[in-house]
């Protein structure tokens, strides 16, 4: 019996390997996203506008929804039905893995963030409060959707691409209602879910988005259905790659950024991405997988790279100003390149000389 188990997990694991093999890759396009920032956006870069906008909000924004309908997926998956006893020991394993290194990188970054301010004797940017692990960047405006809500601005913590992390810790504490929602509703609670999300009927209470519900319900759902994502989309490889430079140039040359026309080609462009993206691992992961210390080395990146890529960014933002396209394209793509050869190599250092010193920062 016990040889039967070890064998459907070993076989289990295998089948997992796309998402092994997705895990760098994603974490660069998370550095991608954040290096075109506003060191970049100053008089004197305007030959980068397009570029930038394209390589940094565009062509990467597929990343993180992926990383959500992952984690959704991965919680859920050999779990052949709820329990409190499940429930109760992933909730233990996530505290290590999630919550822990949620707030060591937080209180990281609010010390760097003070250091600075101090050295500058200004007032900090980010006074110390309980905010810092919550609402203390705002990342969006406040609006309202179709039926005239108010929509509240999206927020994250002081380290702002550790919103993702919060927003997976809440969910991971409901994930008793995602369970319930779908094992009660179905294909409808999917079809709820995407329509609530698609016509921005979410209200962002408290901050949080809708993506995070969204995609990891999404994930979720194939889990709990049974359903293997490789061989679930495979019908739909064919179609997403067709839709998929035709999706990345309507994005490009779409003159309104803000219009429906807009959200509505990226929307269909993210879902084809990821669709895309997970057949890709798949593929090369039957010839090749990457290092361990690569593989592993994703949330680390994740967390810290903003540490690392702001000075990078503000001092090659500083010396390419006015020097012409090239140079500038040059400039600001050594930013992430190098943002992310830094955090792997303090990666490697810190997880084979002291894994048990620094593994609040690992997230293992």
């Amino acid at each position: 019996m016990v040889k039967s188990l070890t064998i459907l997990f070993s076989r289990f694991l295998k089948n997992l390997n796309y998402i092994t093999a997705l895990r760098f890759p994603l974490a660069v396009l998370v550095v991608l996203i954040h290096s075109y920032n506003s060191a970049w956006r100053t008089a004197g870069h305007e030959a980068l506008t397009g570029w930038g906008t394209f390589c940094s909000q565009t062509l990467p924004t597929f990343a993180v929804p992926l990383f959500f309908a992952i984690s959704g997926y991965l919680f859920f998956a050999r779990m052949q039905a709820f329990s409190w006893s499940v429930y109760a020991e992933k909730l233990r394993r996530r505290v290590h893995t999630l919550l822990v290194p949620y707030v060591a990188w937080n209180i990281i970054a609010f010390l760097l963030y003070a250091a600075k301010d101090w050295a500058a004797h200004v007032a900090l940017q980010h006074p110390l409060s309980l905010n810092l692990l919550w609402g203390d960047t705002q990342m969006s405006s406040v609006g309202t959707n179709l039926l005239g809500w108010t929509v509240q601005a999206a927020t994250a913590p002081v380290q702002e691409p550790l919103w993702f992390v919060r927003d997976l810790i809440i969910l991971v504490l409901l994930s008793p209602i995602v369970y319930w929602i779908i094992k009660r509703l179905r294909w409808a609670s999917i079809a709820i879910l995407a329509t609530v999300y698609y016509l921005h009927l979410w209200p962002n209470p408290c901050g949080m988005s809708a993506m995070g519900w969204w995609f990891f319900s999404l994930g979720a759902w194939f889990a709990i259905e049974g359903k293997e994502p490789i061989k679930a989309t495979r019908s739909l490889l064919r179609p997403c790659a067709v839709m998929l430079l035709p999706l990345l140039i309507l994005q490009a040359i779409l003159p309104d950024r803000g219009g429906w026309s807009f959200a509505l080609t990226q929307q269909l462009y993210v879902l084809s991405a990821m669709v895309c993206a997970i057949h890709a691992a798949d593929s090369l992961s039957h010839r090749w997988m990457p290092a361990k210390v690569v593989a592993q080395s994703s949330f680390f990146i994740y967390a810290s790279h903003v540490i690392v890529l702001s000075p990078l960014t503000a001092v090659l933002a500083k010396a390419t100003i006015g020097l012409g396209f090239s140079v500038q394209i040059l400039g600001y793509l050594l930013c992430p390149t190098l943002t992310v050869g830094i955090c792997l190599a303090l990666y490697a250092v810190l997880a084979k000389f002291l894994p048990k010193t620094f593994s609040p920062l690992l997230g293992r």
